[in-house]
């Protein structure tokens, strides 16, 4: 499977170039399905490449990569992923950004290339592929806005829960429990005997410290409510 995605930038080539080029081990500073990034330890294969690859930790889990060709005077760099929880008929992820200068601007193109086993790559395949057209799309407006303005692209999960911009990792804990009359945010699952840990982090889930009502506290349609229950 090939898919190509490709936007044009409102900023010099250098510049573009500079992110995901020279600066290709801090995609954490911009690209909001990474939380954080890093050098991968190791010799590069390609000799003026900036590093052996990338360590990062995503939306998807940690994935380690390697850069498999980089070519200063093309504006171009490849490099392959594998992931931790990347399923086992995936064989091999690669994705090559490749720059050309357009206009006063850039053209910035990337093209992911999956190998997925058969027979999974005709059950799966379009699935997968609309998957992937999604999070290329992010990435690629996620490096237009930092290479126009300075800013970071918004992170998917800080979107909704802003206190992850501060340490991610540190709120997605799965052992926390709802306590009994524990207050439950907007949105979130009521199926019993399940943890909401698992969709929502804890730290959204606060101790309700009011007392319950008692019968004659509650609302005349609560009342009703709660007789039509007895009687059954």
């Amino acid at each position: 499977m090939e898919l190509t995605i490709s936007r044009q930038i409102n900023a010099p080539l250098d510049k573009v170039w500079n992110i995901v080029g020279p600066n290709y081990t801090a995609a954490g500073d911009w690209a909001s399905s990474v939380y954080v990034s890093g050098a991968r330890p190791g010799t590069p294969k390609i000799a003026n490449a900036p590093a052996a690859g990338r360590v990062c930790e995503t939306s998807l889990g940690p994935f380690t990569e390697t850069i498999e060709a980089y070519d200063d005077a093309r504006h171009m760099v490849s490099y392959s992923a594998t992931g931790a929880k990347m399923p086992g008929f995936m064989k091999g992820l690669r994705n090559t950004w490749h720059l050309t200068p357009s206009g006063s601007g850039t053209k910035a193109s990337m093209t992911l290339r999956a190998d997925i086993a058969f027979p999974m790559n005709i059950l799966m395949g379009w699935m997968m592929k609309m998957q992937f057209k999604k999070a290329l799309n992010e990435t690629i407006d996620d490096l237009k806005v930092y290479a126009e303005t300075g800013r970071r692209g918004r992170r998917g999960a800080c979107r909704r829960f802003p206190q992850l911009r501060e340490h991610p990792r540190r709120h997605l804990r799965r052992d926390v429990m709802i306590r009994p009359g524990a207050t439950r945010a907007r949105g979130t699952p009521r199926s019993r005997g399940q943890t909401d840990a698992h969709h929502h982090p804890p730290s959204l889930l606060v101790a309700d410290s009011q007392p319950r009502p008692s019968d004659g506290d509650r609302p005349p349609c609560q009342h009703a409510r709660l007789h039509r229950g007895n009687r059954r």
